[in-house]
């Protein structure tokens, strides 16, 4: 799998991780939006990748590997534009304990 095409399926996990829950904060859309952009994400994206957004769930990794790739990606996200926010450190924080890593 080429790396544009993994990164854009771990973005859409994500963006689903995010939508499964009972609320979103805004700021936390906001990255979810700014990284669609950055990443190019085009309605055949959402089609291919995204389950047409309908009915989209997360996909929990089923390996360590997996996971910490699921990690990569999303730093590799958050530093699309070269600036590291902290609300972003925030989602990454979230997200990586929704993949079971514990806090500390």
């Amino acid at each position: 799998m080429n790396g544009e095409r993994a990164i854009k399926i771990s973005y859409f996990n994500l963006l689903a991780c995010f939508l499964e829950a009972d609320t979103i904060k805004s700021i936390h859309a906001k990255c979810l939006v700014k990284w669609a952009a950055q990443l190019h994400i085009s309605p055949a994206d959402m089609h291919e990748f995204g389950n047409g957004m309908i009915n989209s769930t997360f996909t929990f990794p089923a390996t360590e590997v997996e996971k910490l790739e699921s990690l990569y990606h999303l730093v590799h996200m958050i530093y699309l534009d070269n600036v590291v926010e902290d609300i972003e450190l925030e989602v990454a924080g979230m997200y990586a304990t929704r993949l079971g890593f514990k806090e500390g």
